[in-house]
């Protein structure tokens, strides 16, 4: 297996979006005093690039 086949079998962006902002949602509302592991922004003032708003992190 190469990463070329990994590649092929990821969700196209749109998808991977849709899945990483539910999970912080998620955790937001089952959690909503502890510490997160997932989390989300739409906005991200560290990104210099134009139009590379969201973030997504995974701790």
């Amino acid at each position: 297996m190469t990463v070329h086949d990994v590649a092929r079998g990821l969700p196209d962006i749109p998808t991977l979006r849709d899945v990483c902002r539910s999970m912080a949602m998620l955790e937001a509302v089952l959690n909503p005093d502890g510490e997160r592991y997932y989390s989300y922004s739409r906005t991200s003032p560290h990104l210099a690039a134009p139009g590379r708003t969201r973030t997504r992190s995974l701790r």
